[in-house]
């Protein structure tokens, strides 16, 4: 070999040779290699074997038939930042940081506002109470070393807050469950009410003193005069290095004064929704996922796209729905731009009124 193949090729090799650590962490993540917890003798798992679930979806439409190694290329691709990234979303995305501070400061000071920091992370204002969703403020989520970068800061600055009542958490997926962010709205709200779903309190490591209400599906929990039940969702919970579903997942409603407000949390197709409707519909404002769909061979046990976002508002008879769950991490195929153009031109039969809203924004929560 000439010196000069050689001088190209050790670097080569030394930088493969850096990537092994990382991909074999993504191996043991994802469960690729073999699970924690197990019968057999050995603790070796097959590739494709399916792991114990602790909690299970109601009438789902699919059941989860993605492979374990469908999942260590997602861990890859989240891994390596292979999903489209900032430069797909639309050029609106985000209000500029000193507007969306004044609406905040406007919004704090009136009744029955929303504000949305980006991807699940809304500022409910409602009933002299602010609720606060899904919070996920740092700048990656995730368990080292599969890390997800934010495609855009966070908008507004929430420590404009002099009062935070309650955070809603709908499932412990990395993207809804943010350690850093629950920790850091801790030390300066110590008081705040923390309402998770069943099974998820395991998973939050350190958390002395604070006010913790776990929920089933259809358990009622009220902050203030505000009603909060927790309703099914079809999804799922993956947060390696913990078992596969081993803590529950859904949705809220809340109602204040005669009007309903519904999140729904990560939501997959089924007919689940129908009983929701049977006990609250019609719901004023719905906040529905819009990404995280792409390609529907992997995702559609797990995630619908828009159309099917905007037809479960449907279903639970919404006036209006405020898209969530979007532009805001890499998390799959679909690009920020397509997302927001799937959703404005879903067409369903009496479709709710559908709302973009930019990060940072502030509006009002409810439109007669």
């Amino acid at each position: 070999m000439s010196s000069r193949s050689e001088t190209a090729l050790f670097p080569r090799l030394a930088a493969i040779k850096g990537l092994i650590p990382g991909i074999l962490s993504i191996l043991l993540l994802t469960g690729c290699m073999f699970n924690r917890e197990t019968d057999e003798d050995d603790g070796w798992h097959s590739l494709f074997e399916e792991p114990h679930r602790h909690y299970q979806n109601i009438g789902a439409k699919y059941q989860p038939d993605a492979t374990k190694m469908d999942w260590f290329r997602h861990g890859l691709k989240l891994a390596f930042g292979l999903y489209p990234g900032r430069e797909h979303l639309p050029p609106d995305m985000a209000l500029p940081i000193k507007q969306a501070n004044h609406q905040f400061k406007e919004a704090l000071t009136a009744t029955n506002r929303i504000t949305w920091f980006g991807h699940a992370s809304f500022l409910i204002n409602i009933g002299n109470r602010r609720i606060l969703t899904d919070p996920t403020f740092a700048r990656y989520i995730g368990h080292f070393p599969i890390l997800t970068k934010r495609l855009n800061p966070v908008a507004p600055n929430w420590r404009q807050l002099d009062r935070l009542d309650a955070v809603l958490i709908t499932h412990a997926d990395y993207d809804h469950l943010d350690l850093t962010s629950l920790r850091m709205l801790r030390q300066i709200y110590p008081r705040l009410q923390l309402i998770l779903p069943a099974g998820t309190t395991m998973m939050l490591e350190d958390f002395p003193k604070t006010a913790i209400r776990e929920m089933n599906w259809y358990d009622n929990e009220t902050v203030g005069s505000i009603s909060v039940t927790f309703v099914p969702a079809i999804h799922g919970v993956r947060r390696p290095p913990h078992e596969l579903d081993s803590a529950l997942w859904g949705g809220y409603l809340l109602q204040s004064g005669g009007r309903k407000l519904y999140l729904s949390g990560d939501i997959g197709p089924g007919t689940v929704y129908r009983d929701i409707a049977s006990r609250f519909a019609p719901i004023d404002t719905a906040v529905v996922p819009i990404g995280g769909y792409e390609p529907q061979s992997f995702n559609r046990a797990f995630h619908v796209p828009p159309d099917g976002a905007v037809d479960i508002a449907r279903q639970l008879g919404a006036k209006r729905v405020i898209a969530s769950h979007w532009g805001t991490f890499p998390l799959s195929e679909d690009t920020g731009k397509e997302q927001k153009q799937a959703f404005l031109t879903a067409s369903t039969k009496a479709a709710p009124r559908k709302h973009v809203m930019k990060v940072g924004e502030s509006r009002p929560l409810w439109r007669d």
